[in-house]
């Protein structure tokens, strides 16, 4: 989101291809692994997972197919270079649903804020849910999903204000 700075952790997805058995058997992995040394997380998806994802248009999977930090096994390249050629027809595959799926995440997330959360954390949430609602606004408009990421302008000083909570009214 161009958003980052000095405290910003790495948002990690794993996408894996599952098994023979784990296809015949419908036992898609779907969990999250942390480094215990530094907190730092990867959410690792079935590769059906992250497709059942992308059909609902979750926002936190849609927007992993405009990022250009990647690392990709060789032997799937030509298959992600395939996805990634039409990932602005995926992330409209159904406006309804994204605008839905972003809706509620800017919701949930604004739900979290509480008075015992401390200042900093607020802040971020804070930050986020206004990420969310700048990208809905733009999303509605019609925007190129990849233009939609990125806060521009007043959008982005508002939106950076808030996350590092120098946010003034």
């Amino acid at each position: 989101y161009a958003l980052d700075n000095g405290d910003s952790d790495v948002d990690a997805k794993a996408i894996y291809i599952p098994t023979f058995k784990e296809v015949v058997f419908n036992k898609p992995i779907s969990k999250e692994l942390v480094l215990p040394s530094t907190g730092e997380h990867c959410e690792v998806k079935d590769i059906r997972e992250f497709i059942r994802n992308l059909k609902k248009q979750n926002i936190n999977f849609v927007e992993t197919l405009f990022t250009s930090y990647f690392i990709i096994n060789p032997k799937y390249k030509a298959i992600w270079e395939e996805l990634i050629s039409r990932k602005e027809l995926i992330a409209r595959y159904d406006v309804a649903a994204g605008i839905k799926s972003m809706s509620c995440q800017a919701l949930h997330t604004l739900k979290q804020i509480t008075e015992d959360l401390p200042h900093e954390k607020a802040s971020k949430k804070l930050s986020n849910a206004t990420r969310l609602i700048y990208f809905l606004e733009r999303y509605i408009r019609g925007e190129e999903y990849s233009k939609c990421i990125i806060p521009e302008g007043d959008s982005y000083d508002l939106i950076y204000s808030m996350k590092i909570g120098k946010y003034q009214s």
